[in-house]
Order: structure tokens, then C-alpha cells, then sequence
């Protein structure tokens, strides 16, 4: 703006001074009798006549001479115009919304660039999240499967498997549900607590455990890999060393009303970092129980729940159900290769 009033001052003088020069002008040319443009010289002209007195007479202005006042005010207005189209011009240079907006600009590539640094904090979180690292015991682990739940790397012999950290949760089934891909189970307890997301699933048969665990692309873990991983080291009493401390584990004898959440009692985790092998909730398993009648399928569960006495708990425990079979003390975990 500034630059425009200094513009338009500038112009305004010129005018000034060159328009008062050439009204100077046109007036002493007239004056002088040399005349200007149309306006013819100013000579008076002598008639005698037969009287002796002689009388002088103008001669009219042609009708075609320009009158001096309208043209100086033709060309004030014909001045002014120009000069307004030239601010305007030199107005609309200065406010073009082409004009770069340096603090906008400035903002714009912050922004841009946070937004980058965001994405890429991100993707690293994202990598460190999912890739497979040492876990508290320094097992590898790693959230795998459709259901990216935290999964450890063990082995039996030459054979490696993953197996959940974790029991299944009912928030866990409750995906596997709205994605039509389970059925949905009655949670037969009524206490609150048992309807927390993080509690272990419940009162589910061996049908719907082993549907969840193959909608999560994965599977039931067989005796074998349940007990390697609840024996610790394969030579364990307990999950978490041969010390007969059962008050790790959730069950009668501490008076619960149901089992804890899956993360729970960290004391009481395996020596590879894997939660509620013993107690809290009974688990299926993926080998056949002997059969004591034609046509009942019968399926091993392990590990205890929280209804079992405590002195019943160590890694060997194993039970039987029916396939079809539910109780409000038996989830699952699942594995895979």
C-alpha cells in the first residue's frame, strides 16, 4: 500500500507541472497574436469607411476553434482516468491472490513436514509394534494372526511354534462374532467383573474355540506343545520353575468368583513369558480324550481353572470334555507354525 501512495503522488506532480506548462504556453502564443492549434492569430482588421472616424472590428472566433476551459477540463478527466486504471492496476498487483503469502507458505510447509515426521514415527511404531522381538524373558514374540494377539516362539526338538501369550479374551471373540466368523457364547456368571473385555472367554465348546482360532488363521495347540510351554523348560512342575507357589494361580482356594483378566498376575508367568497356564480357566486343547460311549466325541482340556484346588494344579493336569460340551471354567488359547 505504501508503494501505491508514493506511485500515485509521483504521478500527480508530473501532471501538474506539465499540464501548468503547456497552459503558459497556449496563453502566450495567443497573446502575441501567433495563435494556437485551431485558434486562429489574434490580428484586428481595419475597414475605412466614407466617414472620417474609423471603427475597428474583430473578427468573430470560428465556430471551430476548441474552447480553452472545456479542453483543460477534458484533459484533467482524461488524466484522472488514467491515472485511476494505473492505481488500480499497481492496487491489484500488490493484493493478487497470486501474490505469495510468505507467513502462509511458512505454515503450509510446518504442517507438511509434521505431517511427514507423524507418518513416519508411525510406520517405525508400527514396525517395532508387529516385528518380532525379545520378550521380557527374552523369548522371541511377536503379534501374529488375523487377531494380532502376542504370540511366543518356542520348540519341541527340531519343530518350532508359536503359541498365544495369552487366553483368548472376550473382547477377542467378540471380532471374531461381528465378523460372522463365531458364534456367540452366554457368559453364564453373572458377577459384573465377568463382563470385562479383558476376562478370558467362556462357556466356549471345543467347535466354536477351534472356528475362532481358524478365523484367526491359526489353530488349537495340540498336548504336546500346551505342555512344553506350560513346563517351562520341558523339566517343570509349574510354568514358572518347580517352587510350589500356587497363590500365583487363580483358583477355589483363594475364594475367587471367576477368573482374572488375561494379562494378570505377571508373578505367575511361564519362564518364556506366557500368562495363566495354570488356573483361571481350563484350556482345549487339540487331541482326542478316550471315547466312553458310541458317538461322543471327546476333546483334552489342561491347565486348571478357577474352580480347581490348588493342589490338583502342575503341567501335566489334563481333563476330558465333549466336544459340544461348555462350562463357565474353560477357554483357550490357540498356536500356530
Amino acid at each position: 500500500m505504501k508503494t501505491v501512495r508514493i506511485i500515485k503522488l509521483i504521478l500527480f506532480s508530473l501532471f501538474g507541472f506539465l499540464f501548468a506548462v503547456v497552459i503558459w504556453g497556449i496563453v502566450q502564443a495567443v497573446s502575441i497574436g501567433n495563435g494556437f492549434l485551431f485558434i486562429p492569430s489574434h490580428t484586428p482588421s481595419a475597414t475605412q469607411t466614407t466617414t472620417p472616424t474609423s471603427t475597428w472590428t474583430v473578427s468573430p472566433i470560428p465556430s471551430g476553434t476548441p474552447d480553452l476551459n472545456a479542453l483543460k477540463t477534458e484533459a484533467v478527466w482524461s488524466f484522472q482516468e488514467q491515472l485511476m486504471a494505473l492505481t488500480e492496476t499497481s492496487f491489484a498487483i500488490a493484493t493478487s491472490t497470486s501474490t505469495p503469502d510468505i507467513a502462509g507458505i511458512k505454515t503450509s510447509a510446518v504442517g507438511t513436514m509434521a505431517a511427514a515426521q507423524t507418518r513416519e514415527a508411525d510406520s517405525a511404531a508400527a514396525t517395532l509394534e508387529y516385528s518380532v522381538r525379545a520378550n521380557e524373558k527374552g523369548y522371541p514374540e511377536q503379534r501374529r494372526g488375523k487377531d494380532l494377539k502376542p504370540m511366543v516362539k518356542l520348540s519341541i526338538g527340531n519343530t518350532e511354534f508359536w503359541i498365544d501369550k495369552y487366553e483368548v479374551s472376550q473382547k477377542n471373540y467378540s471380532i471374531c462374532i461381528e465378523q460372522s466368523a463365531c458364534l456367540p457364547v452366554s457368559q453364564a456368571i453373572s458377577d459384573e467383573k465377568l463382563q470385562m473385555d479383558n476376562l478370558p472367554v467362556t462357556n466356549v465348546s471345543w467347535e466354536q474355540a477351534a472356528a475362532y482360532c481358524k478365523w484367526a488363521e491359526k489353530r488349537l495347540p495340540n498336548v504336546s506343545e500346551w505342555q512344553t510351554a506350560a513346563s517351562g523348560t520341558g523339566d517343570n512342575r509349574f510354568p514358572w520353575g518347580n517352587e510350589n507357589d500356587l497363590l500365583k494361580s487363580t483358583v477355589s482356594d483363594q475364594l475367587t468368583l471367576g477368573p482374572e483378566e488375561v494379562d494378570s498376575h505377571a508373578e505367575s508367568a511361564s519362564v518364556q513369558g506366557i500368562f495363566h497356564l495354570l488356573g483361571n480357566v481350563w484350556e482345549w486343547v487339540d487331541d482326542e480324550g478316550s471315547k466312553s460311549a458310541v458317538n461322543v466325541r471327546l476333546k483334552l482340556i489342561a491347565g486348571g481353572g478357577w474352580k480347581t484346588w490348588r493342589g490338583e494344579l502342575d503341567s501335566s493336569l489334563l481333563g476330558m470334555m465333549e466336544t459340544a460340551e461348555t462350562a463357565d471354567d474353560v477357554g483357550f488359547r490357540c498356536a500356530m507354525d
